[in-house]
C-alpha cells in the first residue's frame, strides 16, 4: 500500500512539474513573439493584432485550424513596423483574404 501511494505521489509530482515546464515554455515563446514582433510598431491597432496573434499562436494554438494559424502568421510577418491604424487594417484585410477569412 505504501509503495502504491509513493508511486502515485511521484507520478503526480512528475505531471505537475512537466505541466509547469510546458507552461513556462509557452509563456517564454509568447513573450519572445511579442518582443520580436512589436519592434518598430507605432500603431495601437497593430499592437493589438500582434499581441492577439502571439496569444493565439502560443497560448491557444490547440483551438486554431490551419487557415487561422496562417492568418496569424501573416499578421506577424507583415505588421512589423506598421506606423498607423489604416495601414494595419489594410494588412489585416490582405492577410484575411489570403487565408480565407
Amino acid at each position: 500500500m505504501k509503495q502504491g501511494i509513493g508511486l502515485l505521489v511521484a507520478l503526480s509530482l512528475t505531471l505537475l512539474t512537466s505541466g509547469a515546464a510546458m507552461a513556462f515554455d509557452e509563456d517564454a515563446s509568447y513573450n519572445q513573439c511579442v518582443l520580436q514582433s512589436l519592434k518598430g510598431v507605432r500603431s495601437n491597432y497593430a499592437t493589438d493584432l500582434i499581441t492577439a496573434s502571439c496569444r493565439k499562436l502560443y497560448k491557444e494554438s490547440a483551438f486554431l485550424n490551419n487557415n487561422e494559424k496562417n492568418y496569424r502568421v501573416c499578421l506577424l510577418q507583415n505588421l512589423q513596423g506598421a506606423e498607423n491604424d489604416y495601414a494595419s487594417q489594410q494588412i489585416m484585410a490582405a492577410c484575411g483574404r489570403q487565408n480565407g477569412r
